[in-house]
């Protein structure tokens, strides 16, 4: 606007037979409008540059902000997968553990259990078989020595069935 209106007043002097020294008035016009248009051109130049470095540096700090916010999803993620990963292997070894301790243990028992079945039937076994022999002993020991008087009272026996 102001460079139109800048402009007209020149037209206007150009044309003007009233105004003195009109060559110095249409050279301060000159450095006027010339003043203006650098000005402009400096302040439109300088502004671009202003913005082109605010967008930089906004989107330089936005995708800063994004980098480190993924980076930090990313490390969270793995600090927590890291985390739950040992503390599902710390879980599963005291499982394993707990279940092959306690597998030793089972064997362990009727290991000893086993043993102690073996013991008692080999020892009812023995004592069978040694009171068997003894029976049988003695059996025979009381028929040979008290032969007469087994066949006494088998004949008392027979007599009373006859």
């Amino acid at each position: 606007m102001w460079f139109l209106i800048l402009c007209f007043a020149y037209e206007c002097l150009s044309y003007s037979c009233f105004f003195f020294c009109l060559c110095d008035l249409k050279i301060l016009l000159v450095h006027i409008f010339s003043f203006f248009i650098l000005h402009r051109l400096l302040v439109h130049i300088f502004f671009f540059i202003l913005h082109r470095l605010l967008c930089f540096f906004i989107l330089h700090r936005l995708l800063v902000h994004i980098f480190f916010f993924i980076l930090h999803r990313l490390l969270c993620f793995f600090i927590l997968h890291r985390l739950l990963v040992h503390i599902f292997f710390f879980i599963l070894h005291r499982l394993l553990c707990f279940f092959i301790l306690h597998r030793l243990l089972v064997h362990i028992f009727f290991f000893i259990l086993h043993r102690l079945l073996c013991f008692f039937i080999l020892h009812r076994l023995l004592v069978h078989i040694f009171f068997f022999i003894l029976h049988r002993l003695l059996c025979f020991f009381f028929y040979v020595c008290d032969y007469p008087a087994h066949l006494a009272n088998f004949g008392k026996l027979f007599k009373v069935l006859y």
